[in-house]
C-alpha cells in the first residue's frame, strides 16, 4: 500500500470539516489568497503538509499545532507504537516512537554506539521514562 494510499483514507475523514468561518473571516480580513489556508481534502495535501511544509511558519503564527504535530497526535492517539516517515533534512527516514503506546514486547535499539556505560541503548516500556527527557523540564512545564 502506498503513502498516499494510505493518506486519502485519512484524508476522507478530514475533509468532512469544513473551515471555521472565524477562520474564513481572519483569511479576508488578513488578504490571504485563496490558496494560502485550506482545509487539507487529499492524501498529497496531507504528505505534503505534514513532511514538507516548513511548520515553524504559518501555523505557529497563530498558536496552532503544525499539521505534522496534529498528524502525529492522531497517530499516536490510535495506539500506534511509532511511525517511520521521511526526512525533511535529507533522503533518510525518522522514526517517531510513542512510549506509552509500546507494548510488553516492543523495544528500539541502538547498535554500534560507543561504549559508554550511561547511554541508554535500549527504549523499552522501563527506559522510555528516562529517554523522554522530562527530567530535564521544570516541573512549572510538565
Amino acid at each position: 500500500m502506498s503513502t498516499f494510499t494510505t493518506l486519502n483514507s485519512v484524508a476522507r475523514i478530514l475533509r468532512k470539516i469544513k473551515m471555521p468561518s472565524e477562520a474564513v473571516a481572519l483569511t479576508k480580513k488578513l488578504k490571504f489568497g485563496n490558496n494560502d489556508v485550506f482545509m487539507i481534502t487529499t492524501g498529497p495535501q496531507l504528505f505534503n503538509a505534514a513532511v514538507k511544509q516548513n511548520w515553524r511558519t504559518l501555523p505557529t503564527q497563530f498558536g496552532l499545532p503544525a499539521p505534522s504535530h496534529t498528524l502525529a497526535d492522531l497517530i499516536r492517539s490510535a495506539g500506534y507504537e511509532a511511525i517511520l516517515y521521511p526526512s525533511s533534512k535529507g533522503g533518510g527516514k525518522c522514526l517517531a516512537v510513542f512510549p506509552s503506546n509500546l507494548s510488553d514486547s516492543s523495544f528500539v535499539e541502538l547498535a554500534d554506539t560507543p561504549i559508554n556505560t550511561s547511554t541508554v541503548k535500549r527504549l523499552d516500556q522501563n527506559t522510555a521514562s528516562k529517554l523522554e527527557g522530562w527530567e530535564s523540564v521544570p516541573r512549572q512545564y510538565r
